[in-house]
């Protein structure tokens, strides 16, 4: 009889202990996207030319890159290419952008995938217009 009380006892232990597991533990909290935010960069003449290395703490999915201009700006990435320690890991060009445009569906090959070490951003824009000189282009990568 008391075999059997603690059995069920423990099967009751171990049922809350998984529960509060899986609340503790919940998609939401694990899914939290990591984002780099590049510094801004200036537009002058309508154009631009950026590039910047920092570390890549982990392995990251890029699954957005957003581009933030002024209200009613627009303009072309010439170029962007995204080179991390084992070489190149992103790249994509002649894309029309306005603010918020993501490059990541806008250039059509889905996520990039930064490895974990020293990783170059460089981008190539211009066409920047009405606007043709201005200090707040930036583009936001986000991923998991």
């Amino acid at each position: 009889m008391m075999e059997k009380l603690i059995r069920n006892l423990g099967k009751k232990i171990l049922a809350i202990t998984v529960a509060c597991l899986v609340g503790f533990f919940s998609l939401p909290a694990i899914a939290q996207a990591t984002c780099i935010e590049e510094p801004p960069v200036p537009v002058e003449n309508g154009s631009c030319s950026y590039t910047n290395t920092d570390p890549v703490p982990v392995d990251l999915t890029v699954n957005s890159a957003i581009i933030d201009l002024p209200p009613g700006e627009t303009g072309t990435i010439d170029e962007i290419l995204i080179t991390g320690p084992n070489g190149p890991e992103y790249s994509c060009s002649n894309i029309n952008v306005a603010n918020g445009t993501d490059l990541i569906p806008a250039c059509g090959q889905g996520s990039a995938v930064l490895k974990a070490g020293m990783t170059t951003l460089e981008v190539q824009g211009s066409n920047f217009q009405p606007q043709t000189n201005f200090d707040d282009f930036r583009i936001t990568l986000c991923g998991d």
